[in-house]
């Protein structure tokens, strides 16, 4: 069964709708550095400037999301059946819930954005999907949890006496501290024991210069980009929940990438 509830906004509300070609944001900076197509001219200048900074950028991108996916993919094998993909950006195939359909007979998955342009995409993908699971979208601004946990859009999709899959990939290095400290405490309050975070976030310790430079045209374009290092997210993660071996690692140390945009890690609520 396929679901696309109503949008809610929360109490951050996102740019009219008449606006967004005239903002740069993050999820369709994105879409660009994944080689899409949903995005806008002046998402597209910063876009290029970063690339140019950081020539890697894209390659490393695409891997950050193929390892968010295959690591859903390893969970769901495992028995996670419930996804919350928070900060979910545009759609590139395959979505979360096509990537859990294959492991679990009954997946539920909630795709949360604050970009209108993301809601229209994301409505035209969950309605022309084939993949049996039951999936909405819920039009929030992660920032604020409350626009996400207080919505009757979550309480029709996702049970959060069972466990869940909260995934933040590439999004919380547009958070403030202060922000990501908040967004993971009160998800991981929210969601019940035996639950899993997943997360991809960029730094700049593998590539200092670059992801320097790519933060602040970023920044300096409208999309606030905050790198961190491996102890600043390690310390961000350990207040709430246990990291799984091998903690905070760089995405693509396994298949020997260099350089690196990103940590990614996995960790499960005791």
């Amino acid at each position: 069964m396929h679901r696309f509830p109503a949008a809610e906004r929360g109490r951050d509300h996102p740019p009219p709708a008449d606006d967004v070609t005239m903002t740069p944001a993050s999820a369709r900076v994105l879409d660009f550095l994944l080689g899409g197509k949903d995005h806008y001219l002046r998402d597209r200048e910063p876009a290029l400037r970063a690339v140019k900074a950081a020539p890697f950028l894209s390659a490393a991108v695409r891997r950050d999301r193929e390892w968010v996916r295959a690591t859903v993919a390893e969970l769901a094998a495992h028995g996670a059946r419930q996804v919350i993909d928070l900060g979910c950006g545009l759609p590139h195939e395959p979505l979360l819930h096509d990537v859990l359909a294959p492991h679990r007979p009954d997946p539920r998955v909630l795709h949360v954005d604050s970009d209108p342009v993301v809601a229209a995409h994301m409505a035209a993908a969950l309605t022309t999907s084939r993949t049996p699971v039951v999936t909405g979208y819920l039009h929030a601004d992660i920032a604020y949890p409350p626009s996400v946990l207080d919505s009757p859009v979550l309480a029709g999709t996702i049970d959060l006496a069972q466990p869940v899959v909260l995934v933040f990939g590439a999004v919380l290095h547009h958070l403030t501290g202060e922000q990501t400290d908040t967004v993971v405490k009160e998800f991981s309050n929210a969601v019940s024991p035996g639950s899993s975070l997943v997360l991809t976030h960029w730094t700049e310790d593998f590539a200092p210069a670059p992801m320097r430079k790519t933060a602040e045209i970023l920044t300096h374009a409208g999309v606030a980009t905050r790198p961190r290092t491996g102890a600043e997210i390690t310390t961000a993660l350990e207040r709430q929940w246990d990291l799984v071996p091998p903690g905070v690692a760089a995405t693509g140390v396994e298949a020997g990438h260099r350089p690196d945009t990103s940590y990614a890690a996995v960790a499960r609520k005791p």
